[in-house]
């Protein structure tokens, strides 16, 4: 009995170290660069409030700007991971970001309906037109546009497509 109140008191007192600190932060330019500070003016700063590693916002957070507010997953101060951002005019974004960039987003207006969105960080103004990703790749000595590949091997598309072909706006 004695090794378990042991062994819960050691856990209570790590728990602190095992946490990640929650406050706010600001992201402001001083002296010419952007940095986050402890310390700013939430009416003209960028303002964040939730999970913070290494002085950065990490974790789930609110970012708070003079034109819309982003809410979700950060990773070493930047936008990463699933979140919404919303706009002062009411679209949204909904997604995935990725390194403070849409990466599988799509954008709403006020009436929820679609006006545009990003696969694999590529934007596209058709909503309606197929959207994916294609790999070009050989198979038995012929080349052929597929949609299972290799990022790291094969050729990739993204973009707009047409009949299992590149077709339309795409990288």
């Amino acid at each position: 009995m004695k090794i378990i109140l042991i062994l819960i008191s050691l856990l209570i007192l790590s728990l602190p170290l095992l946490a990640q600190a929650s406050g706010n932060l600001y992201l402001k330019n001083v002296n010419g660069k952007f940095g986050w500070f402890e310390t700013g003016n939430f009416k003209i700063d960028w303002t964040y409030v939730g999970e913070i590693k290494n002085g950065k916002p990490n974790g789930t957070g609110v970012l708070s700007t003079t034109f819309g507010k982003y809410s979700g997953e950060f990773k070493n101060g930047m936008m990463d991971g699933q979140g919404i951002f919303t706009n002062n005019s009411g679209i949204e974004t909904v997604g995935e970001f990725r390194k403070s960039k849409p990466w599988i987003v799509k954008n709403y207006d006020k009436s929820g309906i679609i006006e545009d969105e990003w696969i694999k960080g590529v934007k596209s103004e058709k909503v309606g037109n197929d959207l994916g990703v294609l790999y070009l790749k050989n198979i038995n000595s012929k080349f052929g546009w597929f949609e299972n590949g290799n990022d790291n091997k094969d050729w990739t598309y993204v973009g707009e497509i047409k009949n299992g072909k590149p077709n339309g706006t795409g990288v």
